[in-house]
């Protein structure tokens, strides 16, 4: 076999990997490049990690300064002189080094070939991952908004309804966190009702549209221009202006004189039980208009079927303790719990599940 010189060291070899022995080759031609120095962040309010530019939803504060320094280190890291890298990096720990600052430690292993030979290389890299503000938490700070929710009623809302509401924007706004501009700048109580003013237009306009798909409603919208931006286009800010209906869910209403229980309101139209026939149908939400509201879903008493028989069924009712007769054909048994209501001197059976 032929021996040749390293171009570098003069040294013979029987192979060269290019010009170079083995050992010149991966001490000048082999390298895992990374910058001097090599940095992370994570928003301190939200705890979102800032990846290739751009800002991702994380978990815990310590699962966040984990990633942001993995994304540093993925994103910086450079490997010379090897086919086909393999490239692995594992956390080892992370500590406070000052009230903004973390030191993250990880371990690199570096696999691949060069000039069919396998090569294997290990090192240890440190990231400062510093706590920053993200820019849709920027904007929460000054109190930036894009556009106001507002949610009214045709009476002022309970307190009832106003935790409902305020429950439902939160957690929908809450589950869309890592998004831009995910958030509730602010919040005013009004004796009418609740105005949100939301970061994100489009967020608000989805928020808006499923009020109107779970409670039924109205919904209004209107735009204000206030300003230009630096390439010269509009900047408008929206105002989603939602209506709960005149009954919700579960309230009894006399329309066409009949006695009926709402079961569903959802995107202008109202589903009924008529509690005489009980048979359901659907209305148009605008002919609620004319029906008379005889009580609230919260009137409704508890009972329990204690009798049945050919189609008559009994009804014990908690409050009072009376004892109601219906006949109505319905597959209830004995020690079912059902709900009832009083108007005056008659009494109803609400929905039973089968119903709803």
């Amino acid at each position: 076999m032929t021996r040749r010189f390293c171009a570098r060291c003069g040294k013979r070899s029987e192979r060269l990997i290019g010009a170079l022995c083995r050992e010149c080759y991966l001490e000048h031609e082999v390298s895992v490049e990374l910058p001097k120095r090599l940095r992370g962040y994570v928003c301190r309010e939200c705890k979102a990690v800032l990846k290739q530019g751009r800002w991702e939803r994380s978990g815990s504060p310590e699962e966040a300064v984990e990633e942001a320094g993995f994304a540093a280190v993925s994103q910086g890291l450079r490997v010379r002189g090897l086919s086909r890298p393999e490239v692995g990096i594992a956390f080892i720990e992370a500590r406070r080094s000052s009230p903004r600052d973390y030191l993250a430690k990880y371990r690199l292993e570096v696999k691949g070939s060069a000039g069919g030979e396998r090569v294997e290389l290990s090192q240890e890299v440190e990231v400062r991952v510093r706590l920053s503000l993200c820019e849709s938490c920027q904007r929460r700070a000054s109190r930036y908004y894009e556009a106001v929710l507002q949610i009214r009623g045709h009476a002022p809302l309970t307190e009832r309804e106003r935790k409902e509401l305020s429950e439902l924007v939160r957690r929908e706004v809450e589950a869309r966190r890592g998004e831009d501009r995910a958030f509730i700048s602010s919040l005013e109580e009004r004796r009418e009702g609740i105005d949100f003013y939301i970061g994100s237009a489009k967020l608000a306009k989805q928020i808006a549209s499923l009020l109107v798909a779970k409670y039924g409603g109205t919904l209004k919208t209107s735009t204000k221009l206030v300003g230009v931006d630096e390439s010269g286009r509009s900047v408008l800010r929206y105002t989603y202006a939602y209506r709960l209906p005149r009954v919700k869910r579960g309230d009894v209403v006399r329309i066409n004189n009949k006695v009926c229980q709402v079961l569903r309101l959802s995107r202008g139209s109202v589903s009924l039980l008529d509690l005489a026939t009980r048979r359901s149908f659907s209305l148009p939400e605008k002919q609620l208009a004319r029906a008379e509201i005889l009580a609230g879903a919260e009137d409704a008493i508890k009972g329990m079927v204690t009798e049945v028989v050919r189609g008559r069924v009994q009804v014990l009712e908690f409050k009072d303790y009376k004892t109601f007769y219906f006949d109505i054909p319905l597959p209830l048994r004995v020690g079912d719990e059902v709900r009832l209501l009083k108007i005056g001197r008659s009494a109803y059976l609400l929905a039973t599940p089968m119903e709803e």
